[in-house]
């Protein structure tokens, strides 16, 4: 796996933690523009996630926003840690990479980070959930060594009741 860092030092793009209390608006307007064609995730407000915020598993550390060279919020990366039986198991929460982004390594340079932190922490299984028709990212995730575990369908009925 080539290093997300040397993606960042030749990019123009720089990498900061999020800040709670300053990131929210900004990470916001990134998550619905990414998110744009997807109801559940690019539809988030302040108090979704102020809530998750505030969940007991919530770690700013492992919460990435990514500027590119005019200091607009590009894309992030957020994740998590779950215990299951005995094992520390790393989630890619969040990844996101605004529109305009898009197609330049953002992704995968985000994703490299993400997986960086967990082997640091010496931690050896990660998931990550993804949108079934979302085929560029089940193909970006499939490159870094991902399988596929599970589909799940919502069903059409639930999903018109979302609306």
């Amino acid at each position: 796996m080539k290093p997300a860092t040397e993606f960042f030092e030749t990019s123009g793009f720089t990498l900061r933690n999020f800040v709670p209390g300053s990131d929210e608006e900004i990470w916001l307007a990134l998550n619905k523009s990414a998110f744009s064609d997807h109801p559940e995730q690019g539809s988030w407000d302040r108090k979704q996630l102020d809530q998750k915020l505030s969940e007991p598993w919530f770690n700013p550390s492992r919460f990435f926003l990514c500027f590119d060279s005019a200091n607009k919020l590009a894309g992030c990366v957020w994740n998590k840690t779950h215990a299951v039986n005995e094992q520390v198991i790393g989630e890619v929460f969040i990844l996101s990479v605004s529109p305009e982004h898009q197609r330049c390594g953002l992704g995968r340079a985000l994703i490299q980070t993400s997986l960086s932190m967990m082997i640091q922490d010496r931690i050896t299984r990660a998931m990550v959930y993804t949108d079934a028709t979302n085929l560029r990212a089940i193909a970006l995730y499939q490159s870094l060594g991902f399988t596929l575990s599970a589909i799940e369908t919502i069903a059409p009925k639930y999903l018109a009741t979302q609306s």
